[in-house]
């Protein structure tokens, strides 16, 4: 993979932000920031990343070569990478023998000119990736530990034990803003599994956002 130079505003807000919002709703904002349910309808199937996992993607090299097969396999052999906050843009050039780990940061976002996959990347470690089926299934195949990271983060934003008590007393918890996260657990993985997700998490007392 090659870094490109910088492309400019005029190229960036023509061609490459029109693709990426294909993917996403209403704006490039992180994971989260932007809207409740960010994919847009058409994204067939989606996938949550936790970057602060038990073993971190952005230091595991077995995700991102699961990446880079599924956006080759695609047909993709280049990519847009846009640093969110103030909206400038590079292209890179894809080579299957070089990863692409250095395009992880906070506020990224990574798409291609078809626009029919995207990546988003927060400043907390949360990523949303979304694209054709087999897309998802491509980088499932290569990272299965991809569909455990809902659980790591979810595990990793369990209330306080000061925060359970306020729960059972005003029954509802009002402690870190997590007003959007069953509806959107059920927006990436369907409702289906969506369900079953927030039902594990319930059993595993590490659920407490209704």
């Amino acid at each position: 993979m090659t870094l490109g130079s910088l492309i400019s505003e005029e190229e960036y807000l023509e061609h490459v932000k029109p693709a990426l919002m294909k993917v996403f709703k209403d704006c490039i904002y992180p994971a989260f920031g932007g809207t409740l349910l960010p994919f847009q309808d058409a994204i067939e199937a989606r996938l949550f990343v936790f970057g602060y996992a038990i073993e971190p993607p952005l230091d595991n090299p077995i995700f991102w070569n699961a990446l880079l097969r599924a956006i080759l396999e695609i047909g993709d052999t280049e990519i847009f990478v846009t640093f969110t906050v103030e909206e400038f843009c590079w292209k890179c050039i894809l080579g299957s023998d070089i990863p692409l780990s250095d395009l992880y940061a906070e506020n990224r976002a990574i798409c291609s000119l078809q626009g029919n996959w995207g990546i988003l990347f927060d400043c907390d470690g949360l990523g949303l990736i979304g694209g054709p089926t087999s897309f998802i299934d491509n980088i499932r195949k290569g990272y299965p530990e991809i569909d455990r990271h809902i659980y790591y983060y979810l595990e990793n934003i369990k209330p306080t034990n000061t925060s359970i008590e306020y729960f059972k007393e005003h029954g509802k918890y009002e402690g870190d803003g997590m007003y959007w996260l069953p509806e959107t657990i059920i927006h990436i993985y369907g409702e289906k599994n969506g369900k079953e997700i927030i039902e594990d998490a319930r059993k595993m007392n590490i659920y407490y956002w209704d």
